[in-house]
Order: C-alpha cells, then structure tokens, then sequence
C-alpha cells in the first residue's frame, strides 16, 4: 500500500487482483498562479477632460439653438439664414467625422486580412482573401490589369497557398513597384532638404512632414484613406513592424548598403550627409509597404534598401 505521508505527484503503488505491484506515475499538481491581474481604473482626468467637452458642446448646442430662434422671432428670412449657416457649419466636423470612421474601418479590415493571410486557407477562402484585397486596391489601370492577369493564371489545381502567391505576384507586384517609386522619391527629397535646410529644427520638422506624406500616400497606392486616427493606427502598426525586424536583418543590409558604397552614391548623389536621412526614409517606406499591403509580403519577396536604389535588383 502507499504512504499517505508521501507528496502527491510521487508514482502511486497500488496492488491489482493478481497481487501485483504497478507503478503509476501521476502529474504534479498545476501551479496556482495566483488571482488575475486586476484592471487598472481610467484615469480621472480622461473623465474630467470627457465631461468638459460633453458640458461646453451641450453649450454650444443650446446657444446655436437660441440664435436660431432668435433669429425667426426678428424675420423670418433671417431665420431661414442662421439656420443654413448652421447646417453648415455642422456638415463640414460631420463629414470629418464620418471620414474618419470610414478610414478606421478600413484598417480594421486591413489588419483582419493579415491575420487571415497568415493562416492556412483552402482555396475558396483564398480567393475571398484576393477578391477583398482587390476590392481595396484604387481603379487604376496597372490593378485593373493585374487582376485580369491573376484571373487568367488562376487554375483549378491551385490550392490556397498557390492563389495568395499568384496574387502576390500578378496582383500585388505592379502596386509594390509604384510604392517602391514613391519611397525612392520621397528619400530623395529627403536627402535634398537635409542637406539645404538651414538649422537642425527645420530640418526635422522637413522630415516628418515629407515622412506623413510619403505614409500617406502609401496607404492611398494600397487602398486606404487614413485620417487623424488611421495615421495614428498605422504609426503604431509601423512601430510594432520594426520592433519585430530582426536586429541581425538590419546589420545584414547595413554592411551590404556599405560595402555598395556605389549603389548608394547613385541614390544620393552630391548629397553628403543627406544620404543618411535619405536612407532613414527609405527605411519608414519599407515599414509602410510592409503595414499598408492587403496581401503581406514573404520573407523571400520583402523589398530591400538595395531593391529601392537599383529597381532591377527587386525579387522575383
């Protein structure tokens, strides 16, 4: 018989009908890892600052609402006109608004596409994957043709993983050159206003600013209309994209951009030291191909600094 004294996760003897002993081993018990982590309250000047602006916009409605009024007590002509300019001035935060949910929107369905990408699909879900992406994608005639490409290459056989790299390739690939031309672009800019900008304040602000637009402009190549909030969104996207790039990766391209010292005097020519802010750009353009493209790259087809300074140097 077993001692009861022993611990409970030691092998158990217990004795069958035929007298003999057999050794059970039993599995230690789980761990108690103790009460869940409790959520952190918000913090009370959220409330506070949410109540201020609830208070001065029921404000704001109760003065457009009395100027109007008293506009109609005076005539009604005038009545008829305050209350046009209302509607305007209304019309124009609303329209902001609904853009903005609208482009959120879209990066949610962005994000839900890479997820569904990275998992495996059979080839029905697959195609619905392609034909939501292309639906993203902006009515120009190098997508147009694209996808006539795609549709003529697919066959039967194909299963998902063929269809998302087919895509990939007649589909995406034209996009991802015009994206490629408008990182290469915006790092010559770059490079230019970094080497005439007269102060170091200046030159910053040049950066950033040519650095949202060339995001911009991205998100539109591949189907978005970010507002405040989806630039914000993508912003965030972009920082978690470089997070988990791995260090070795980018000392990898370092050394080859350096020792192609030739290359890069091709992309930055007579700039000096431009090339470094031009090379910083290029790296935010591939960051924001990586988070703008419905269908994500694979490793094996990730465009490269060296990709952006000779085009023809781009991945099959």
């Amino acid at each position: 018989m077993s001692d009861d004294r022993t611990p409970d996760y030691w092998p158990k003897v217990r004795v069958s009908e035929d007298t003999s002993r057999v050794a059970v081993p039993m599995a230690p018990p789980l761990a108690d890892d103790g009460p869940p982590p409790q959520r952190r309250p918000r913090s009370p000047w959220r409330w506070a600052i949410g109540g201020v602006l609830l208070l001065l916009l029921a404000g704001l409605v109760a003065d457009s609402i009395g100027w109007v009024a008293d506009a109609f007590r005076l005539h009604e002509g005038a009545g008829i006109a305050a209350a046009a300019l209302l509607a305007l001035g209304l019309a124009g935060p609303l329209y902001w608004i609904l853009f903005e949910v609208r482009g959120f929107a879209r990066l949610r369905v962005l994000d839900e596409l890479h997820v569904r990408a990275a998992a495996e699909l059979d080839r029905g879900e697959a195609l619905r994957l392609v034909e939501r992406s292309a639906a993203m994608l902006p009515r120009l005639p190098v997508t147009q043709s694209g996808e006539k490409m795609f549709r003529a290459a697919l066959a039967p056989h194909h299963d998902g993983r063929a269809v998302l790299n087919l895509a990939r390739g007649e589909l995406m690939r034209p996009v991802d050159r015009m994206a490629g031309a408008l990182v290469r672009r915006a790092a010559l800019q770059a490079a230019g206003m970094t080497a005439l900008a007269p102060t170091a304040l200046v030159d910053s602000l040049l950066f950033v600013a040519r650095a949202l637009r060339m995001l911009r402009e991205i998100a539109e190549l591949y189907g978005q209309r970010p507002g405040i909030a989806g630039m914000r969104h993508l912003l965030g996207q972009m920082v978690r994209e470089a997070a988990t790039l791995g260090a070795a990766e980018l000392v990898l391209q370092g050394i080859a951009v350096e020792a192609g010292g030739s290359l890069l005097s091709r992309l930055f020519t007579g700039l000096g030291g431009g090339a470094v802010a031009g090379q910083r750009m290029a790296r935010l353009g591939l960051l924001a191909m990586r988070v703008c493209r419905p269908i994500p790259f694979l490793d094996s087809e990730m465009p490269t600094l060296l990709s952006l300074v000779d085009p023809g140097d781009e991945r099959a």
